[in-house]
Order: C-alpha cells, then sequence, then structure tokens
C-alpha cells in the first residue's frame, strides 16, 4: 500500500490523492480509496484486523477502517484536530493512539478503541514535543521520537512514565518494535554521508 499524491495526467492539489495497492502476483498498482487531503494509514500485525486511514475533515480528525482491496469501511472515531497527528495503530487493531495537543507542554496520549469502547487517555511526565509515536509489540506500551535541540527515543508505559533507550540523535524520524518486543528499528541522521560498494552480486 502507498499514497500516491496525484493521479497520472492530473493537475497537482492538496485534495487529489488516493491510496494505492501493489498486487503482490505483480500487475499494475490498483487504486484502494480516494484520499480527502493529508491523510496517513496503519496497519496491524494482527491477521483479519483492518488497515486505519487517518484523514482531516472539517475541523476533525477521522479514522476509518479499509479493506485493501474493497476500499473504505465504516468510520471508527473521530476528534477535534486541524492537522494531522502523531498516531499509531496497536498490533491486534483494537486501539489506536493518537497524541493530543495540551495547553502546558506536557503532552497526552489519547486512546481511540475501533470497537465503540470508551476512549481513554494518560499524560506524559515530562515535556516532550512529539513528533513520531509507535506501539510497543505488547500492546500496552508505546515509542515515542521526541524532537528538540537533541532527538531523542523514549519507551513510555501505561503510566505515561518515560525512559531514553538510546543517547541523544541529531536527528531523527521514526521507530518500530519487533513483533516479538526483542528488538527497536529507528531511523537516525547522523550528518555523515557514505557511499557502500557492492561486489560479487
Amino acid at each position: 500500500l502507498y499514497a500516491e499524491q496525484n493521479a497520472p495526467g492530473q493537475v497537482p492539489t492538496s485534495t487529489n490523492q488516493r491510496l494505492m495497492r501493489t498486487p503482490v502476483a505483480g500487475g499494475p498498482a490498483e487504486r484502494v480509496l480516494d484520499i480527502q487531503g493529508t491523510a496517513t494509514f496503519r496497519s496491524p500485525q494482527a491477521t483479519g484486523s483492518s488497515p486505519v486511514l487517518c484523514e482531516l475533515q472539517g475541523g476533525s480528525v477521522v479514522f476509518t477502517a479499509f479493506d485493501p482491496v474493497l476500499g473504505r469501511r465504516r468510520e471508527l472515531s473521530r476528534a477535534e484536530g486541524h492537522a494531522q497527528p502523531a498516531w499509531s495503530l496497536s498490533p491486534d487493531g483494537s486501539t489506536i493512539a493518537m497524541v493530543v495537543e495540551s495547553q502546558d507542554s506536557i503532552p497526552r496520549i489519547r486512546l481511540l478503541s475501533t470497537s465503540n469502547a470508551p476512549s481513554r487517555e494518560f499524560r506524559l511526565d515530562r515535556p516532550v514535543w512529539i513528533a513520531d509515536l509507535a506501539y510497543g509489540a505488547d500492546g500496552r506500551s508505546w515509542l515515542i521520537v521526541a524532537a528538540g535541540k537533541q532527538w531523542q527515543l523514549l519507551h513510555v508505559d501505561a503510566r505515561g512514565r518515560t525512559a531514553p533507550l538510546i543517547p541523544p540523535q541529531l536527528w531523527m524520524y521514526s521507530s518500530a518494535a519487533s513483533p516479538d518486543g526483542k528488538r527497536v528499528a529507528y531511523t537516525s541522521n547522523t550528518g555523515l554521508g557514505n557511499i557502500w560498494m557492492l561486489e560479487d552480486f
């Protein structure tokens, strides 16, 4: 799955985007659904759970389930918002975690159910600006990339307690936990350029 900014031959705008799929067996890309404005999507690890699309619609952040072949399904949840939030989908697809703005610079993470259960939220134990949010493999903890003069990769538990996982970085983008929870992959810009040479391939 990937987002296509503009269909072939279209004049670029902020609204004529679409979500595309590439068949596993090969062949041309196929349209899954049209996207309203700026959107992002996440896919769960659990078999049988639906991917989720996040769109901005009239001052609301709207989460919608979709099928990679059949397209849009039902709306799952919506919250007030005017920009794409940092958000993540739990490994089993049951919960959406999104960062909620706070007036005192200490962010909150709101947990939205994909099955109409009541939402809940918690505050972090420190003021940080969250650039990226990802679920841990256990579905009850999170990884956040915190932006600042030095970027940090933090582990967050269900009570909002944070702990650094690596030394501060120059610049970071995202992170992801392995399905077994034993490893974390992350992107980091070190400011160094490298050229790699492949031999005997």
